[in-house]
């Protein structure tokens, strides 16, 4: 479960990835995942006039996905998509310096 602190963020967030031009509606936590010693939760955010979006939020860096260009269809698949291209980048970083 969330804390209510937790869905504030997610929703401004959410926000403010949509730069002023939406208002979320509605946000739940549909699951959450642990693999590789990272917890992530897929949330499930609507908002007023910018469609839905899948929002990763946990142990690694938040980031939003589409749900309304069928991009993601899952919690899965967001979450999958999520923790590999956060490794890719964490790789990249390690690499540089």
């Amino acid at each position: 479960m969330s804390s209510p602190e937790v869905k504030k963020q997610v929703e401004e967030y959410v926000e403010w990835e949509c730069r002023g031009k939406a208002k979320v509606i509605h946000s739940k936590p549909e699951q959450t995942y642990n693999e590789l010693g990272f917890n992530v939760t897929i949330w499930n955010v609507k908002t007023d006039n910018d469609g839905s979006w899948w929002v990763a939020q946990g142990d690694l860096p938040m980031n939003l996905y589409p749900q309304d260009q069928a991009y993601y269809f899952s919690t899965d698949e967001v979450f999958s998509f999520h923790l590999g291209i956060m490794l890719r980048l964490m790789n990249d970083e390690g690499q540089q310096t």
